[in-house]
């Protein structure tokens, strides 16, 4: 099992969201409840699973990069009943489906020195260009905050076709060329990965 530890870093605004209002934002990030040495505090951070869907849609983009044959998850092969663990896509042995177990887990990332600020938006009709919603208030973690970063990887060897893309991935984010979040297209999203401890347990 390996086990990597460290902080994530915005290098650009960051914007996950939990789609409802809060303290009268229109599109907060989303914030957490933790019980501390002081009590109760309101923390941002990152779910788990918003890191392991952006980890996998990375994957996929890698593997069929290379040619790999990867399954609409959405409409999955891979799921079908007569269909055993080693026939399915790289993709699925990975971050498991509906039949089989992820391989990897992503904790919570909890925010350690955060920021947020706010930036005024609104939504345009594809076709007509007029604002169909808006103006709004978007939240975004600044650029500098940090978080925690846990991930465990079991099962796979350092050979496994499926770890060399994994650490390909985290190359990227160690580079600071990760996306996850909502606006990526508007430059949102960046994040850097600072690892700590890269263990074998």
């Amino acid at each position: 099992m390996r086990v990597i530890k460290g902080k994530l870093v915005a290098v650009s605004p960051l914007h996950v969201g939990v789609g409802v209002s809060h303290g009268g934002i229109d599109n907060p990030t989303a914030r957490v409840m933790i019980k501390g040495e002081m009590g109760w505090e309101e923390k941002f951070y990152i779910p788990g699973s918003s890191l392991k869907g952006a980890l996998r849609a990375r994957f996929e983009e890698f593997a069929r990069a290379k040619g790999i044959h990867i399954c609409n998850i959405f409409n999955s092969e891979c799921i079908e009943d007569e269909k055993k663990e080693e026939e399915m896509c790289p993709a699925c042995r990975t971050f498991g489906n509906q039949k089989i177990a992820s391989k990897v887990r992503v904790m919570n990332a909890f925010g350690i020195n955060v920021r947020s600020s706010t930036q005024p938006g609104v939504a345009l009709g594809r076709t007509t260009g007029a604002v169909v919603h808006g103006p709004f208030e978007i939240e975004y973690v600044a650029p500098g905050s940090s978080f925690t970063f846990e991930m465990i990887i079991r099962d796979m060897s350092k050979e496994d076709p499926r770890m060399k893309i994994l650490d390909e991935i985290f190359t990227e984010m160690k580079n600071g060329n990760f996306q996850l979040g909502g606006k990526k297209s508007t430059g949102f999203g960046k994040v850097k990965l600072e690892v700590e401890s890269d263990v074998e347990v």
